[in-house]
């Protein structure tokens, strides 16, 4: 007879159900009924609705790209100031280690609640900028970010209770207690997050983690170990501390809105503030507003040829297309940042504006002998290290002879990524031939240096810095500086050798504001490094005259900058006026400007750009006046000379030229797409009507704006691929991707040299050279008014009747020895 089968145990799982619907019972229902509040809720929920509406409109397609660029940009400016913050956060941290004393309750709940609310701060950041930049669109944005600062500590919360079991009364001390430990354990690991954005670029971005660590690791020992608790009776008591911290939590529920709302005012101001900072700038990029359109010629100044020349361009702007776009240079910065993306067709042509003034030199050299070189800084426009490297293959192509350069003074552009900001995690990506950090660009530009500068006239130093304490010993910084004798001249009975002093106003010693292009600066060691270059000069020279050059202008330069500027003017002087005139860029818009430097009133003239409208190059003369006294003078010369609106008969490429050009060009079929003008177009005083920023922010919502960087690629693509197909006509270049700068580049550059001078090639290299000078031009003209919809058709039928674009100027600068404080 057979054993009965016994059926297998079970195990119910009654006990275990009843226990996960009693914690929720007793543990989570409590814990969302009183701490998830619904105004809360129900704000995440609102703008998920608003931002799923918002992101299906082209202006709010944008605005998901720009409010994640902007979020990274935060980062980059906080980065500047790492040390401030991390000083502030370690004594808020340090004082709460300070143990308790009754006599001191009010204080001790400043220190705890102050304490509170930075790793508030420090977890809204870090986890913000994530919610931002993990996508671009609206729809997820606005809740995440709203879930951060509304829900992120009530979830931190509910992650403390989880992990110690506990159901402690929501809002008590103890609760409050319990929680700051996950606080700063999910600090820590969003902040590591933000770092791995950028593995390439963790050295720059580590201060302002090491910053907010500082004060973690503090609060961490505090909490672990009660040190300031046991050390005093007052508040050994686990009663007395219990009690304290119920009427800290009763501060933090009275407080923690108000708070809220104070950061909520500060980001907002801070935003008004830099809107209305770059507003300024954008209106001193202008310059003076003038409705003249005849050459501003001031009078006096050197007679004749005069007995030092000196050919300045600047803000070249080399722009490598081959990367990927990325959210700044959407339609929507364009708006507050007009130079935020340029028309392509600018950026392949920017090299043919550069080759025209070069070619520019060789024609004034004749009438000028000694005419040399100098640079102002930025050859380079998004930071990238093949920019850099590409203007100085250009220069050492086109240079006229050995020991032609005079000197360079670097610029925002050609060391932080799109001139401005030190980190950003577009900068690896875009860059595919990599960043050009200050090192890096510096390194590069001092080789030009070696090769350019005649040794027995001038020289250059790279000075190579030693970790900044402020950046907390993270960065690689440097500068570069040069100087040279420009030559000799005349000054009544003396003769006067003319030293020209190159400063680097990228300088990134000192304290900087984070926004390179706002801002320049220069350090102490800079001006260490110039007295001695210019000491061996000063030995040999015959009563030196000085002329000091650098990137940003005087007024953009921070306190601590003009105050090393002012030490410099003051030692050059020794006792006499022998700094003839500041000379300085950046801003695009040639101008003259007067500042106290040094204790005296000098002249400062601003030079315009090689890329912007209305693409001019400057040239430098001293020599003595009609009254044999010594002088100064700048001269602007545009790259296409219009009527009336040129100083001198040498200015290269004229409008009438361009138009001969406009008219061969029609009658290529290669060129008709590109030269196509739609039915029912603008007139051309409509096109070059000026734009408020209301109208360009306005038109965001129309539907013909690229609303995201893979459209933007693939616009310029097209629009490349017809400027390509008209200038690589009848077999004279070849390129297969329109936007690899690099191919293009050489490929019109063969297109124009002249294989056998004299014969019919030299003719049509020559005829294609202006052409491409005047498409170049052209496009500057399309960057001016792309606001109102120019294309390059409208540019070349509109661009000789152009009354928006600034005439020639001829700026005269005397020495003078007024005093000023």
């Amino acid at each position: 007879m057979s054993e009965p089968t016994v059926p297998p145990a079970t195990t119910t799982p009654a006990p275990f159900i009843g226990r996960i619907v009693e914690w929720i019972a007793t543990v989570v229902i409590p814990f969302v009924t009183r701490y998830f509040k619904p105004s809360a809720l129900l704000t995440v929920l609102v703008l998920a609705i608003g931002g799923s509406i918002l992101s299906r409109l082209p202006v709010g397609r944008q605005l998901g790209h720009g409010i994640g660029y902007v979020a990274l940009i935060a980062v980059s400016v906080a980065i500047s100031w790492s040390f401030w913050l991390g000083l502030v956060n370690f004594v808020a941290a340090s004082l709460w280690l300070v143990p308790y004393h009754p006599s001191w309750e009010r204080v001790y709940h400043v220190v705890v609640w102050t304490n509170r609310q930075i790793g508030h701060v420090e977890l809204w950041f870090v986890w913000g900028v994530l919610a931002l930049t993990h996508t671009n669109s609206l729809a997820w944005q606005l809740p995440l970010v709203a879930a951060v600062v509304l829900l992120g500590e009530a979830l931190c919360g509910l992650v403390a209770m989880l992990l110690w079991n506990d159901a402690t009364r929501v809002g008590s001390g103890t609760f409050y207690y319990r929680r700051r430990p996950v606080i700063y354990a999910t600090t820590i690991i969003g902040g590591t997050l933000v770092l791995a954005l950028t593995p390439g670029q963790i050295r720059i971005a580590a201060p302002l983690f090491v910053a907010i660590a500082l004060g973690l690791l503090v609060r961490l020992i505090k909490l672990g170990t009660r040190v300031a608790e046991k050390r005093t009776k007052n508040f050994s008591h686990q009663a007395k501390r219990d009690s304290f911290r119920d009427r800290q939590a009763q501060v933090a529920r009275r407080t923690d809105w108000l708070f809220r709302l104070g950061v909520a005012l500060v980001f907002i101001a801070v935003g008004v503030t830099s809107a209305v900072m770059r507003r300024a700038h954008a209106r001193d990029e202008r310059g003076v507003v003038s409705d003249r359109t005849e050459c501003q010629d001031e009078p006096g100044g050197p007679a004749g040829p005069g007995d030092v020349a000196l050919w300045i361009l600047a803000d070249t702007q080399l722009h490598e297309l081959r990367g990927p776009r990325f959210d700044g240079q959407l339609d929507l910065m364009d708006a507050f940042v007009p130079v935020a993306i340029r028309p392509v067709e600018l950026d392949l042509l920017s090299e043919a504006s550069f080759l025209h003034f070069a070619r520019m030199f060789d024609t004034l050299s004749a009438t000028h002998p000694g005419l040399r070189w100098a640079h102002l800084g930025d050859f380079a426009d998004l930071g990238c290290r093949g920019e850099v490297d590409r203007f100085t293959d250009l220069f050492a192509g086109v240079a006229p002879g050995a020991h032609a350069l005079a000197g360079l003074a670097p610029g925002n552009h050609d060391s932080t990524f799109t001139g401005n900001f030190a980190w950003h995690p577009d900068w690896d990506r875009v860059c595919v031939s990599g960043r050009a950090d200050k090192v890096a660009s510096d390194e590069i530009l001092a080789g030009l240096l070696s090769t350019g500068i005649d040794p027995a006239r001038g020289g250059h130093r790279l000075v190579k810095k030693p970790p900044s304490f402020l950046a907390l010993g993270f960065s690689r910084r440097s500068a570069l500086v040069s100087a040279s004798v420009l030559g000799r001249a005349r000054d009544g009975g003396l003769t006067r050798d003319v030293i020209g002093v190159f400063l680097d106003s990228s300088d990134q010693n000192n304290f900087e504001i984070g926004i390179a292009g706002l801002q320049g600066a220069i350090s102490r060691q800079q001006i260490d490094a110039v007295v001695e270059l210019v000491g061996g000069l000063r030995a040999q020279a015959a009563d030196p005259a000085y002329i000091i050059f650098f990137h940003h202008p005087l007024k953009e330069i921070n306190a601590a900058g003009r105050k090393q500027i002012d030490r410099l003017v003051k030692l050059l002087d020794d006792g006499q006026s022998r700094v003839l005139a500041l000379l300085s860029a950046h801003t695009h818009v040639s101008q003259r400007r007067s500042a106290c430097v040094g204790g005296r009133q000098l002249d400062e003239i601003v030079v315009g750009s090689t890329i912007d409208p209305p693409q001019e190059a400057a040239l430098l003369l001293v020599g003595p006046d009609a009254d044999g006294n010594l002088s100064l003078s700048v001269r602007t010369i545009p790259a296409v000379a219009r009527a009336g609106a040129t100083c001198a008969p040498d200015e290269g490429v004229t409008a009438e030229a361009c138009n001969d050009v406009l008219t061969r060009l029609h009658a290529a079929p290669a060129c008709a797409r590109l030269l196509r003008v739609e039915a029912g177009s603008a007139t051309c005083e409509a096109l070059q009507a000026d734009t408020s920023f209301g109208e360009r922010f306005g038109s965001l919502d129309e539907g013909n704006h690229a609303t995201s960087p893979g459209i933007i690629r693939q616009n310029q693509s097209l629009r490349a691929g017809r400027l390509l197909a008209c200038l690589c006509r009848d077999g004279a270049c070849a390129v297969t991707d329109p936007l690899d700068e690099q191919v293009v580049a050489r490929e019109l550059r063969n297109s124009v040299r002249e294989s056998n001078p004299g014969d019919t090639g030299a003719t049509r290299a020559a005829a294609r050279r202006t052409e491409m000078t005047c498409l170049a031009w052209a496009a500057s003209l399309v960057q001016s008014h792309k606001a109102r919809g120019m294309t390059m058709a409208d540019a070349l039928r509109c661009g000789a009747d152009d009354a928006t674009l600034a005439p020639a100027k001829r700026f005269v600068v005397s020495p003078r020895s007024e005093q000023c404080e």
